[in-house]
């Protein structure tokens, strides 16, 4: 630390500017993550690393060696620490077990050459111009410089040799300034390395030659040392280097390597001279001002300006030096433009500083000086700085392949034809091949192919018009506003815009569905979502929490997200403790008992700042055993589900937007219509009903008619006109199959597991038949869903065989049957499918197939699981006809509501919400006799609903029903007690009040005490309920589950009254005197805690005082 003090505050600066350029090219080095497109540059220079070793330290035939062999130098070295490492901690028994990629191992020194520019850049510009201002500025563009922040990720030569050129540069100022015998030896071998990292190098050796020129114009030493022992002095240097640099070279007859000599083997290119140096002139000038380089470019120009003025040869040296580069560059017909950059961009950054500093010592004093160096060093740096933050966080993020590669592999069955495009890895897919040129969209469509496309590929112009787009990858699309060139083109090999392809023509989607999507691989401990593939793709947003790991999703919008909503289900039996977290900073923790869900909307924040689009979303348990996290951005999903949990609110704001991004979407218009009525908001709900109707039905018609047929291929084919989905890409989004081919053949056996990708399963013989049972690993959504059973044909089936398909579901709060229906000889015989729909009351329900077979064992040859569409429009149409009924029946259209209603019941026979509006409709359109039985009905369904139960008890009256209201008046009474004592408690209860027929008892005696508890939200948990009587230095407790345990606080909801009677014993050593008399809430198997209240008598306590109780 006093080192660190001691320095002087130049140096300080130009290690805080080599740290910083460090960190920027150190920071997402390890992309790509195994894929790549190709072709890549990385290949080629870590196949080579690889097969060097102490024993092989030379790669044959290979003349530009110097860089590889470093390399492999700096990865042995890592290996031996990283081997005594693990061989210290007991996690190895050899040294030799250290391993370190030779790709991470390249990619790590071609960093540390690129930040080691910046000190160089200081030395150069120091020494020619005698300015410290100059040179810092000068190390700090380098150091942020967009250009040499992004080539820097690649394995490859160009950063290594401009750090060479850099160092040969500087040497040869050393020389031209403290001429010798040293200095020229030191010249010598720097060029000598440098030829040796890339031929091109080679231009380097002008520096010396200059240098020596420069020495005998100036007269420093006698001629004979200048033109023979110096000039033999650097030449002996030279081929020390050379042969470090390429020790092959010494054996030419093995020499294939491109040597120094293949510059001077030129040929013309194709379109003459002219025309290929404005070419490459036009593309370095494109990609220098897409990456940040004309400032530079003109720095340059006017120091090169200046330098011509004056009487300082060293500047002009330093000045002129990029120019053999950039015309060797420019010249070069098997180079890179981006490595011409790369070498041209530091050397004129060196004298870039040098005009800023001149203008810094026109001011008239020192302070001055260096404020407005500094002021001008960061309005130089500020924005390459922004940009170069940028595309580190976007070689950090997974690469664009792989997320494509992952996306196939969710998306597509495993036998599923794909081709693919230029540039695309051939080892992305399973059943990947090649693509032809001259693809045709009707051919790619008949045999049913995906394509996969590289927009960016050399040889890739544009993907067969007309085919259906289903996916796109384009992770560096969007630059931040504060960026030079907001519409910058992607870094080449990284990242490129690849897009998939389905054998569908292409159509818009004009009314998107509100579906929960099946979830893709819930045990992913990172992804990158990219919003804009959702309309055929499935729910990869789900994740698993278990233990402490941070999962985490990245959701990459081609647009800013408004809100953002976690959805958390505790699948454990333990209280589940939950940190989310957005970015940086500290997350937020959310507590969610078991079987509990909680649905947590919070404002879209993006990280990094600098890379808009981008919204990283972690999680992970402090507490509990297992949770499901779903991540929703859309508004039609979050809307669904805020009405589904009748928060209302919600439902109307979430809703409000989708319908404005898709105004006809029928799903968002009848689900907000819904929503509207529910909170009584006619006026506007009559609004959207009107935009769905139409004049003519509008597609409310339409979507009427679906409901009322079954799925076949015309069904399919009016759903594509209705809503622009394609029913073949959506059926297959919206699924997961599973090939069983049969049951094992272990005959012997009475009990034979099997298992496949994403099930296992169980196998039961027994003489008269068989069980199969089939248990698939991903969690379904809730909502409805559909089982596909593809039997294999067995014409030895016996005709008397008879069996049962079952579909399970399994969650926290135990197993339930969803659906069951018989199968009978002629589907097994015949290899049939057979569908059983069934209903996901929750998300995360594992579900279970089970299948019995007696006089014969079914051959199951395939399964498909997926959601119910046919189900799914049911569910919305039941709030549309809600909607509908409720504003007829408001308008007095009683007959249309009637028929309204009817329908929402026919569409979902459990929706009982609209059982008390049918029936005030039919009473109010004359049909008494009818609207007596609903009512009855509902009496039935709300017995415990008090406000129900008082307008049931007004339409008995109406109707005349005396008996009926009577009736409806005597359960009323039951639920209200006699003292009112209104509390609140956290957690979803309030107590109501009480009944307290006396309040003095002996000991040994009993207390009557009825207590009322309405639930204002579904209780997280089954809490207690203690009850104290504190008094003479005693508790006596009294604590229980409601209504001594016959109703579970989870199965409550909102407005339901439970009223217990209770008794209490009084101990018969109970003292004399006053007691008070104290309720409340608490939690003792998860949190010990009490409910605190929060409304009401007693707010801000944890318990309520209700009376006072004398013994005597």
């Amino acid at each position: 630390m006093g080192m660190i003090f001691s320095m002087a505050p130049r140096r300080l600066i130009l290690l805080a500017l080599f740290v910083l350029g460090l960190c920027l090219r150190l920071w997402g080095l390890a992309w790509g993550r195994g894929e790549a497109a190709s072709p890549h540059p990385d290949e080629w220079a870590w196949r080579i690393l690889e097969s060097l070793s102490p024993s092989q330290p030379a790669y044959a035939g290979l003349f530009n060696q110097f860089f590889y062999s470093l390399a492999a130098l700096g990865k042995g070295l890592a290996e031996i620490v990283a081997g005594s490492a693990k061989l210290l901690l007991g996690e190895a028994r050899f040294v030799a077990e250290g391993v370190v990629p030779s790709l991470m191992a390249g990619r790590f020194l071609v960093a540390l050459f690129g930040a080691a520019q910046a000190p160089l850049a200081y030395s150069l510009a120091r020494g020619a111009f005698g300015s410290v201002g100059a040179g810092l500025l000068a190390a700090a563009m380098i150091a942020v410089s967009p250009l040499l922040v992004t080539q820097s990720h690649f394995f490859s030569l160009a950063t290594p040799l401009a750090t060479m050129i850099m160092l040969c540069l500087l040497a040869a100022h050393d020389l031209a300034k403290r001429p010798g015998a040293r200095s020229c030896a030191v010249a010598g071998l720097a060029c000598g390395l440098t030829v040796t990292t890339e031929p091109m190098g080679v231009w380097a050796l002008a520096y010396p030659a200059l240098a020596l020129a420069l020495g005998l114009w100036r007269r420093v030493a006698a001629p004979r040392r200048l033109l023979a022992y110096w000039p033999a002095v650097f030449a002996l240097g030279l081929a020390a280097g050379v042969i470090v640099g390429s020790p092959w070279l010494v054996w030419p007859d093995d020499a294939q390597g491109r040597g120094p000599w293949a510059l001077w083997a030129i040929s013309q290119p194709p379109e003459g001279w002219w025309a290929h140096l404005a070419r490459r002139g036009g593309q370095l000038w494109e990609l220098l001002a897409e990456m940040g380089g004309l400032e530079i470019t003109g720095l340059w120009l006017a120091a090169a300006a200046l330098s011509l003025g004056r009487d300082r040869p060293l500047a002009l040296l330093i000045v002129t030096a990029p120019l053999p580069f950039l015309a060797a560059g420019l010249a070069a017909q098997n180079m890179s433009i981006e490595s011409v950059a790369v070498c041209w961009t530091p050397l004129a950054t060196a004298s870039a500083g040098w005009p800023l500093a001149l203008i810094c010592r026109r001011l008239p004093r020192y302070n001055l000086q260096v404020a407005a160096a500094l002021a001008l060093g960061l309005l130089l740096c500020l924005t390459p700085l922004w940009r170069s933050l940028g595309l580190a966080y976007i070689f950090w993020q997974t690469d664009t392949v792989a997320a494509a590669k992952t996306w196939l592999a969710d998306n597509l069955p495993a036998d599923a034809p794909l081709l693919a495009g230029p540039g695309c890895p051939p080892t992305i897919f399973q059943q990947a091949e090649p693509a032809a040129k001259g693809l045709a969209a009707e051919r790619l469509i008949e045999n049913g192919a995906y394509l996969l496309w590289n927009r960016q590929a050399a040889d890739a112009q544009a993907p067969p018009p007309g085919l259906q787009r289903v996916a796109s990858f384009a992770l560096s699309d969007r630059w931040s506003p504060m960026a030079a060139a907001p519409g910058a083109a992607n870094p080449r090999w990284i990242n490129p815009v690849m897009e998939i392809y389905g054998p569908a023509r292409a159509a818009a989607v004009t009314r998107p569905l509100a579906l929960f999507r099946p979830s893709a691989d819930v045990q992913r401990d990172y992804d990158m979502i990219y919003v804009g593939n959702a309309t055929y793709g499935q729910n990869s947003q789900t994740m698993l929490l278990r233990g402490h790991t941070w999962r985490e999703r990245v959701l990459r919008g081609p647009g800013p997200l408004d809100s953002i909503a976690v959805h958390l289900r505790n699948m454990g039996a333990d209280l589940a403790l939950v940190e989310v977290r957005q970015g940086p900073g500290l997350g937020r923790v959310f507590g969610v008992f078991p079987g509990q869900d909680e649905e947590l909307i919070v404002e879209a924040k993006a990280w990094p700042p600098m890379s808009g689009g981008v919204y990283p979303v972690k999680a992970r348990l402090l507490r509990g055993d297992a949770v499901l996290a779903r991540i929703d951005w859309d508004p039609l999903i979050i809307g669904r589900r805020a009405l589904e949990r009748e928060d209302l609110d919600d439902a109307r704001r979430f809703l409000a937007k989708a319908l404005a991004q898709q105004p006809g979407s029928f799903d968002a218009g009848a689900l907000l219509a819904g929503a509207l009525t529910e909170l009584g908001l006619l006026d506007q709900a009559r609004k959207v009903m009107d935009a769905l109707d139409g004049e003519d039905g509008g597609p409310a018609k339409d979507f009427i008619e679906l409901a009322s047929r079954k799925p076949d291929a015309a069904w399919l084919e009016k759903l594509r006109r209705l809503t622009g989905y394609d029913p073949a890409l959506l059926l297959e989004s919206l699924g997961h199959a599973y090939q069983i081919d049969g049951p094992p053949c272990l005959p012997k056996e009475r009990e034979a597991p099997f298992s496949g990708p994403g099930f296992s399963g169980v196998l039961r013989r027994t003489p008269g038949g068989g069980e199969l049972k089939i248990w698939l690993d991903q969690p379904m959504p809730a909502g409805h869903g559909e089982v596909w059973l593809d039997f294999a044909e067995d014409r030895s089936a016996p005709e008397g065989w008879a069996g049962r398909a079952q579909v399970w579901g399994h969650g926290p709060e135990g197993s339930r049957l969803l659906a069951q229906h018989g199968v009978d000889a002629r589907t097994v015989a015949r290899g049939k499918s057979m569908r059983l729909s069934f209903v996901c009351p929750k998300i995360g329900q594992s579900l279970e197939i089970r299948l019995e077979g007696h006089g014969g064992e079914p051959t199951l040859q395939r399964l498909r699981v997926g959601v119910d569409l046919a189900g799914h429009i049911a569910g919305v149409l039941r709030w549309y006809h809600d909607a509908k009924g409720r504003l007829a029946l408001g308008e007095g259209r009683y007959a249309q509501a009637v028929e309204a209603f009817e329908a929402a019941l026919a569409s979902d026979p459990g929706f009982d919400r609209v059982q008390l509006p049918l029936a005030r409709a039919l009473s109010d359109a004359g049909q008494a006799e009818r609207a007596a039985h609903i009512a009855r009905l509902a009496e039935k369904t709300f017995t415990a609903q008090p406000d129900i139960l008082a307008q049931l008890r007004e339409l008995y009256l109406a109707l005349r029903l005396a008996d009926d209201a009577a009736r409806v008046e005597k359960s009323l009474a039951y639920l209200r007690p006699s003292l009112k004592f209104e509390s609140r408690f956290e957690g979803g209860l309030t107590l109501l009040g009480y009944d307290l027929p006396k309040a003095e008892v002996s000991p040994g005696g009993q207390l009557d005490v009825n207590y009322y508890w309405r639930a204002w939200s579904r209780p997280p948990t089954n809490f207690f309920i203690f009850v104290h009587l504190e008094g003479e230095g005693r508790i006596i407790n009294f604590d229980h589950l409601l209504d001594h345990g016959r109703v579970d606080m989870t199965s409550l909801t909102p407005g339901q009254v439970v009223r217990e009677d209770y008794q209490l014993s009084i101990p018969t050593d109970a003292k004399p005197g006053q007691y008070r008399l104290v309720v409340g809430l608490w939690d003792p198997r998860f949190t010990g805690k009490g409910a605190r209240v929060i409304e009401g008598q007693g707010n801000g306590a944890k318990e309520v005082v209700l009376a006072t109780i004398t013994i005597k």
